[in-house]
């Protein structure tokens, strides 16, 4: 089997999925895996905020890539594709989560004068994004982790990029005044 020396694009590995079957089918799978699962990944994990359940979805949501690959879907934009099957089982799993949601009291830490370790920063930054509204949540977490843009997350959401926009900037003022007090020198 030669191998080859140049990297699949999107189009051509959806259509390896699609007409291939065996190991050159396995191979492509891989190949969307390595190039989108780690991305998917942290946006599933940022927005469900617990890495099982981040890990579930990103199972189901390449599972469904794969199929839809399989059935001869047209999907002319990849990497949107797989963030908007990944957006909609994550706000399913929000939902079906609807019933326990975070009380007040679980937001307040302690305040010293110390500078905070890395891991209470990671723990206060991600307090801060579950209190956001869903969708500037989504919209910021797919451009600061992620490093989207504007026209990709409004793709990825199925909205205008003046939305995003919008929930981006509204999302960063929010996360300024709540981490605020947290790098203000006493």
């Amino acid at each position: 089997m030669s191998k080859r020396t140049t990297p699949y694009s999107d189009t051509e590995l959806i259509a390896v999925i699609h007409g291939q079957t065996g190991r050159e089918r396995e191979m492509a799978c891989s190949e969307l895996y390595s190039r989108y699962g780690q991305r998917a990944y942290v946006y599933c994990r940022r927005i469900l905020d617990d890495s099982r359940s981040a890990e579930d979805v990103l199972q189901e949501t390449f599972i469904r890539v794969i199929k839809s690959a399989q059935n001869g879907e047209q999907i002319i934009n990849l990497q949107a594709f797989i963030f908007r099957i990944a957006r909609n089982l994550c706000l399913n799993v929000k939902r079906q989560r609807k019933s326990s949601l975070i009380q007040s009291d679980e937001f307040e830490y302690p305040h010293s004068d110390n500078q905070f370790e890395n891991q209470d920063l990671k723990e206060v930054l991600g307090l801060s994004l579950d209190i956001l509204p869903d969708d500037q949540r989504e919209a910021v977490v797919l451009q600061l982790y992620n490093g989207y843009s504007y026209q990709e997350i409004g793709d990825m959401m199925n909205v205008p990029v003046t939305t995003v926009r919008n929930w981006v900037v509204r999302a960063k003022v929010s996360l300024r005044k709540t981490l605020a007090p947290y790098f203000q020198d006493k």
